[in-house]
């Protein structure tokens, strides 16, 4: 499957997702706030509003408690288009942002492990699972970038009760990794 994606953020994680999704063959855009279009390590960076359209899908990969400002200016340009919330508003009684959505294909991946884990995403031979949650019209599109991540997409299910669920996993890994000192190369199989 061949995808146009735009990771809206520059940072450590929308820059690891951008390269393997490049590597991986799809047309990646990179979104910033800044108004000059450039090259990032072989990506096109553009104004966000220059790199919405056209999009397959779109990633936010930007601070939590700023998503609802890129929300609030861009919904309109997202009707349509599974828009993948990697974002954590770590501190608010959500960290996922499934109610500023409203009716855009709100999906929740990429936020329950840390970045290690998506440049390295093999333990012993075997991939780590990445939950997700959201509507089922586009879960061959983020499934498809969670497989070229080299991780194995698990769905949830959908809805704020799905994303609620997906922050708890998040909550789990950062006690685990970083309270519990057991390192962010941490990810989670689902044994059937």
């Amino acid at each position: 499957m061949s995808l146009s994606v735009t990771v809206v953020g520059t940072g450590t994680i929308g820059m690891t997702l951008a390269k393997l999704w490049h590597g991986a063959g799809f047309q990646v855009t990179l979104a910033s706030r800044e108004n000059q279009e450039r090259v990032l390590d072989g990506i096109p960076v553009r104004p966000i509003a220059d790199a919405l359209p056209g999009s397959d899908a779109v990633l936010t990969a930007i601070p939590g408690s700023a998503v609802q400002v890129f929300l609030d200016q861009h919904a309109s340009q997202l009707d349509g288009v599974p828009l993948i919330d990697a974002s954590n508003n770590v501190g608010a009684p959500a960290m996922h942002h499934a109610a500023q959505a409203g009716d855009l294909a709100y999906y929740r991946a990429f936020n329950t492990l840390g970045v290690e884990n998506f440049a390295e995403p093999v333990f012993d031979g075997i991939a780590a699972d990445l939950f997700y949650s959201g509507p089922p019209e586009h879960k061959d599109v983020v499934e498809a970038l969670i497989a070229a991540v080299g991780l194995r997409p698990v769905w949830v299910g959908e809805g704020a009760d799905a994303a609620d669920l997906l922050d708890g996993v998040a909550r789990l890994w950062f006690t685990l990794a970083l309270a519990q000192g057991r390192g962010r190369h941490l990810a989670f199989r689902m044994l059937p």
